[in-house]
């Protein structure tokens, strides 16, 4: 049975979200609203907490772009495409209040103290508000590969300072990938050069020449 929690969560996006992101090409399963294009998906995850308890529930809402490729072949060459992404699978993402211009990690909380109709109400105005200046104009950047790949190579604007991958690596790296894709050796190895220039000055970075492997392993794409 869900939690009362639940029901409002679900009460909060059927009343609000829904109607809004149907009216922008998206459609509902699980957590998840996807609005698919030819070869890649925008994505509105709801993002519920950890430590939710009987007291209190708190969520937030991640947006992302899903490129089918990338983050498998980041991982392993073998990783079978997810059926259903979510936003740890995206090329892009962003937590819906590191688009604004405050930056900050923004989460909704619903507490057994609410006046549920008017906290839920007031939830709901925020999150389309939120949704509409900055979460879909955030996603409607990107309507191809070659979108993503030059926020990837580009420098970036303070209000994307946030989106995920913030690491310059990560990013060249992804760049590479999607080069790659499109057929683009020249800027596909050109990319994962300028990874490995910056790798090599991180310790953290001690796997990059197996991941500069599994990227020009040419043959599997």
């Amino acid at each position: 049975m869900a939690s009362p929690f639940e029901i409002r969560l679900q009460s909060i996006l059927k009343n609000h979200v829904t109607p809004l992101l149907k009216n922008n090409g998206f459609t509902k399963t699980g957590s998840v609203y996807y609005c698919s294009h030819d070869v890649l998906d925008w994505l509105v995850e709801i993002e519920r907490s950890g430590f939710n308890d009987v007291t209190q529930a708190n969520f937030t809402i991640v947006c992302g772009v899903y490129v089918p490729r990338v983050m498998s072949r980041y991982i392993t060459v073998d990783q079978p495409e997810p059926a259903r992404p979510k936003y740890p699978d995206c090329t892009l993402y962003a937590r819906l209040g590191w688009l604004a211009p405050e930056h900050l990690d923004v989460w909704w909380t619903l507490s057994s103290l609410d006046d549920n109709e008017h906290v839920d109400a007031e939830i709901g105005r925020d999150i389309i508000e939120r949704l509409i200046t900055h979460g879909l104009p955030f996603l409607q950047q990107f309507f191809d590969r070659k979108s993503v790949l030059n926020f990837l190579l580009e420098s970036r604007m303070e209000c994307e300072e946030q989106v995920e991958p913030r690491d310059p690596v990560v990013s060249l790296v992804y760049a590479s990938i999607i080069s790659f894709l499109l057929g683009d050796r020249q800027q596909g190895e050109a990319a994962i050069q300028a990874a490995e220039k910056l790798a090599i000055q991180h310790s953290s970075w001690s796997d990059f020449p197996e991941v500069k492997k599994k990227v020009l392993d040419t043959q599997t794409y």
